[in-house]
């Protein structure tokens, strides 16, 4: 039997940009015109590796969206420890930062929200495990299959319902490319099979 679900409600985001912490200092640093990319000197390209043929081309840009603060993930927050932590994918980190943000963001807490959850997730490309790979004597490796899990796309949102201890409805989603709204598509799609199978409309 088919069911209006009714309208989707976006109650709670967090966005982290360069020069922005929030979606509310992004809109206002929209409205006031402000530049968010920095400019790179030609020593620190140099010390990030950069090639010296590449910096000399005249259609090089030596500017960098960077973002601030992202060097400061909680792991104790998150029940982590710091070995954890450094070998976890920085994407991952920001993610658990996210979620737990557009919980406050929305009113909610995770500890005390006792419906259903459906966390779905997407990420660029990684680099990161060949990072490790490669700088490994500055970190505390752990084994294969854990540094699989740390790095891995598809583990991103049970780690995230894993940590907050979301209630139910855990699943991935690791598309090839970033997730924007692509969440809102499945989440829908999940509220119709709920209803389906329940026989009546999911709590909103």
């Amino acid at each position: 039997m088919a069911h209006d679900i009714g309208d989707i409600a976006i109650i709670g985001m967090c966005v982290r940009l360069p020069g922005a912490r929030d979606y509310r200092e992004y809109w206002r640093n929209l409205c006031a015109g402000l530049e968010s990319s920095s400019s790179i000197t030609v020593e620190e390209s140099l010390r990030d590796g950069v090639d010296p043929a590449i910096l000399s081309h005249p259609n090089y840009v030596n500017r960098s969206a960077l973002l601030e603060t992202a060097e400061l993930f909680d792991a104790g927050f998150f029940d982590m420890t710091p070995r954890e932590a450094d070998v976890l994918d920085p994407q991952h980190r920001l993610l658990l930062e996210y979620v737990w943000e557009s919980f406050e963001d929305s009113g909610y807490l995770p500890v005390t929200f006792d419906r259903d959850v459906g966390v779905f997730t997407g990420r660029t490309a990684s680099n990161y495990k060949d990072w490790l790979l490669l700088n490994h004597e500055d970190v505390d490796m752990p084994s294969a299959y854990s540094l699989h899990l740390a790095t891995g796309p598809e583990f991103a949102a049970t780690r995230i319902s894993y940590k907050l201890n979301l209630p139910r409805g855990r699943r991935a989603r690791a598309p090839p490319l970033p997730g924007r709204l692509l969440g809102v598509g499945p989440t829908t799609s999940a509220r119709i099979r709920h209803c389906s199978s329940s026989g009546s409309p999911p709590t909103r």
